[in-house]
């Protein structure tokens, strides 16, 4: 594998997390190299890459730094090669050529991987969700479920802190709250909150890219 991250937080350490899993399984990396974002070309790049001679390419960036662009003259120079891409990645404008996303001949060699699932590993209140938000705004990013029920879940620990709005709010009082949450049903599944703030949800979303669209492959555990 050689992993190509755009510098940014997001994308750099997503790049050093695959770089730390990797030495644990004993699995070679090709390389390692950060590209300019929004470059008029990475053909050069690409070009390098290709000489290392690596099995697949990890992608770690974000939609605006030029990833659509990289993808595309990775994909030329490396005709057999499979290209991965992180969470970021997983959006309209990196998949759809109309805005400005991948070509569409090189859809079927991209993999992205997602916190996000399909609506078919979600309950029902998943689907009543996006109904409701593709009504008013239009297909929705993989992304609006999470931020819908980081909202939800932010308003459901105030109305615990405040005795549903009966007392003000105190910032330490929200916080335990919303740390105390254990078993709380979801868009996104049932879930508790640890001591680090962190869910217990470890399960991921493959996904693929179909004409221009994101496709949902399958589940994996992280």
């Amino acid at each position: 594998t050689y992993v190509l991250d755009d510098g940014e937080v997001d994308g750099a350490d997503a790049a050093r997390s695959f770089e730390v899993a990797a030495q644990a399984a004993h699995l070679q990396l090709a390389g390692v190299a950060t590209f300019a974002r929004d470059a008029a070309s990475y053909q050069s790049l690409a070009a390098g890459t290709a000489r290392t001679a690596p099995d697949c390419v990890l992608i770690a960036a974000d939609t605006e730094s030029g990833a659509a662009l990289l993808t595309t003259q990775i994909a030329a120079a490396m005709p057999q090669v499979k290209i991965f891409g992180t969470a970021d990645l997983a959006e309209s404008t990196y998949s759809d050529p109309e805005q400005g996303g991948i070509t569409l001949w090189v859809d079927s060699r991209v993999v992205l991987t997602s916190p996000t699932l399909g609506l078919s590993a979600y309950p029902p209140s998943a689907r009543a969700f996006t109904a409701a938000y593709e009504r008013r705004y239009g297909p929705p990013q993989l992304a609006a479920i999470n931020g819908y029920e980081a909202m939800s879940l932010l308003l459901s620990a105030i109305e615990r802190a405040t005795h549903r709005g009966t007392r003000p709010a105190v910032r330490s009082e929200v916080r335990a709250a919303l740390f105390a949450t254990e078993d709380r049903r979801s868009v996104v599944g049932t879930y508790s909150i640890n001591r680090d703030g962190d869910t217990n949800l470890r399960r991921y979303g493959v996904w693929t890219i179909v004409n221009g669209g994101l496709t949902f492959w399958q589940v994996i555990d992280a």
